[in-house]
């Protein structure tokens, strides 16, 4: 009966999705991950650290329409390492974007904001 335990506190767990949040779900709190890594700033969101980054969804527009869904979905990652905060964006276009609060920019494509 111990040795099922035991190995339950050894065994690796599985790596679980990271966590979406919703704006149109009034998910607004958003629990944003430290991950210990360093990252290309190059557009390309293949790196670990990515997989594992906080993702929001769900945005809605302002104009015409206050909460109005987004016409085009779009994925934004966020996750901080000890020297600057990241975020990654998805369009539904099939770009990616990325830049980095320590001063990186975008270089393949631009973050219309």
């Amino acid at each position: 009966m111990i040795l099922p335990l035991l190995l339950s506190l050894v065994a690796p767990a599985a790596a679980e999705a990271p966590p979406s949040y919703s704006g149109r779900e009034s998910q607004v709190r958003v629990e944003i991950p430290r991950i210990e890594e360093q990252v290309k700033v190059d557009g390309i969101l293949s790196e670990a650290a990515w997989e594992r980054a906080a993702r929001l969804v769900g945005f809605s527009q302002y104009a015409p329409v206050d909460g109005r869904p987004a016409e085009n979905a779009t994925e934004v990652l966020v996750w901080y390492s000890p020297s600057a905060i990241h975020f990654g964006c998805i369009p539904t276009s099939g770009r990616t974007a990325a830049s980095s609060a320590a001063g990186g920019s975008p270089t393949r494509t631009s973050i219309i904001g």
